[in-house]
């Protein structure tokens, strides 16, 4: 049996693998395990890695790239994944199901639109020219109205204070 341990983290910072596995001793027995490769990298956010997987070999989560290009959000996908995962190996093994890389190739995103939309802002403006348009009372008032106010973008009570921001309307 094997198993893979992993911890990130943020560079420049360099993990401390002794002290992790320490505290993972807690919960498991490690004292039969040795370690057969110790590799690092940067997390995928491209889309889905390829190959994701082969005989006997599979890729989950955030280590087959599935994680949003546009956010580098992942724990749904990442537990989606897993869940997904798991079932696939059950049937192939307990039912002799296709091997669990052929029946997951169509399950895992591929992320086509977030893709595209992260190259588009790749070739944006610099983030000092993001924030300052942010800063500005219009873009203020468009970011509230989606985040923070009760009826969304469809009602025009949002479309008269983005219009007319200094104009606030009383309740009631």
């Amino acid at each position: 049996m094997c198993a893979q341990v992993g911890l990130a983290c943020r560079q420049p910072v360099r993990p401390d693998f002794d002290a992790f596995m320490a505290k993972l001793a807690r919960v498991f027995d490690f004292g039969d395990a040795r370690i057969i490769g110790r590799r690092g990298g940067l997390i995928p956010v491209g889309g889905r890695v390829a190959p994701f997987g082969a005989e006997r070999v599979l890729l989950v989560g955030d280590a087959a790239g599935i994680v949003s290009p546009l956010t580098a959000g992942g724990i749904h996908t990442a537990l989606d994944s897993g869940w997904r995962a798991g079932h696939a190996i059950a049937d192939h093994l307990l039912d002799g199901a296709p091997a669990p890389h052929r029946v997951l190739a169509d399950a895992y995103p591929r992320f086509f639109w977030k893709r595209r939309l992260r190259q588009l802002f790749d070739l944006g403006p610099p983030n000092w020219l993001i924030d300052a348009g942010l800063a500005t009372p219009p873009l203020r008032a468009l970011a509230q109205s989606i985040y923070f106010h009760r009826r969304g973008l469809l009602s025009p009570r949002v479309w008269s204070d983005l219009l007319h921001p200094h104009e606030r309307r009383r309740a009631g």
